[in-house]
C-alpha cells in the first residue's frame, strides 16, 4: 500500500475504530516508517482524532503545535484536517461553545449538508457510546 494510502487509512480508522491497546497497535503499524512531508502532518493529526472525547488529552495545546507545521509547511489541507480533527473531538465531549455549532456552515457538501450531518452525527454517537458515555 503506497505510504499516503496508509496515513490517510490510518486517520479513517482513527474516526471508526474502538480505541483499544490493539486498534492503536494496529494503527500504529500503518503509520510506522511514514516520512512525507503531508503524509506525517496527516499520521500525527490521526493520534487526536483517535483520542477524541478522552478528558486530559489536551487537544489544544497539540492542535497549537500541529498547526504551526501546517502554516509553516503550506500545507493547507493538513490545517483543514486538523481543524476537522479538533471539531470531531469538541463534538464529542458536546462542547457547543468551541464547536461552533450555532454558526451556519459555509460548506458545500458533496451528498448534502443532511446526510453529511446525520453521518458526523452517527461517528459522534458511536464515539460517545465506546467511551461510556452514550
Amino acid at each position: 500500500m503506497p505510504r499516503a494510502a496508509q496515513a490517510q487509512r490510518a486517520f479513517v480508522l482513527a474516526f471508526t475504530t474502538r480505541p483499544s491497546p490493539r486498534t492503536n497497535s494496529a494503527s500504529q503499524q500503518l503509520l510506522t516508517g511514514l516520512d512525507l512531508r503531508a503524509t506525517g502532518l496527516t499520521t500525527r493529526i490521526a493520534a487526536p482524532v483517535r483520542d477524541a472525547g478522552t478528558r486530559g488529552t489536551a487537544p489544544e495545546d497539540h492542535a497549537r503545535v500541529l498547526r504551526t507545521e501546517a502554516e509553516v509547511s503550506g500545507i493547507t489541507a493538513a490545517r483543514l484536517t486538523l481543524e476537522l480533527a479538533l471539531a470531531f473531538h469538541h463534538a464529542v465531549l458536546d462542547d457547543r461553545h468551541r464547536l461552533n455549532a450555532d454558526r451556519p456552515s459555509r460548506a458545500r457538501w458533496i451528498d448534502g449538508e443532511a446526510a453529511t450531518r446525520a453521518r458526523w452525527h452517527t461517528l459522534v454517537v458511536d464515539r460517545r457510546a465506546c467511551l461510556g458515555g452514550g
